[in-house]
């Protein structure tokens, strides 16, 4: 007596999956305030992800983390670029004062960029990135943007601006 059953823990899983897709459809409501077309994945929960209309000096932020330090969180989509002589993604990214993360960027499924988000990179928390994606002008591609844990315990990731620009 007092044992769950095998029933009673499909409730329970059911319940708790439900909760957590809702939560990222709204999280990608979120993300769409910044970075039109994206989704998220493999977001922690609970540092309470998601728009933020002011956040260290900055307008218009989206905030997460990585799901676990062993599991970076990803923004992607699939999209054409523009067909212009130069391709560019342009991102200004944030991390908490006391953090950091590691950013990469691949583009169908090859890592073309990757960086430490920290002290040594940004201004007040703050860096503006500017990835050539010329080589791949005019094609379909699916980009994505990883963000993993760094070795801090605050591995915060603030998205400012997610941009595809071509000139």
């Amino acid at each position: 007596a007092g044992r769950l059953g095998a029933e009673a823990f499909v409730t329970m899983a059911a319940a708790v999956t439900q909760g957590a897709q809702q939560q990222y459809q709204r999280l990608n409501d979120d993300l769409a305030q910044v970075a039109k077309w994206w989704q998220i994945d493999n977001c922690s929960l609970s540092r309470r992800p998601g728009f933020r209309p002011k956040l260290m000096g900055r307008e218009n932020v989206f905030a997460c983390s990585p799901f676990t330090a062993d599991v970076p969180c990803r923004l992607q989509t699939t999209t054409t670029l523009p067909a212009a002589r130069d391709v560019k993604l342009h991102l200004v990214v944030g991390h908490h004062p006391q953090g950091s993360f590691k950013l990469t960027v691949r583009v169908n499924e090859q890592e073309i960029f990757t960086t430490p988000v920290d002290k040594t990179k940004s201004q007040r928390s703050w860096t503006s990135l500017d990835i050539d994606l010329s080589k791949y002008a005019g094609q379909e591609v699916r980009l994505q943007l990883i963000a993993a844990n760094n070795g801090d315990k605050r591995d915060d990731v603030y998205w400012q601006t997610v941009q595809i620009q071509g000139n």
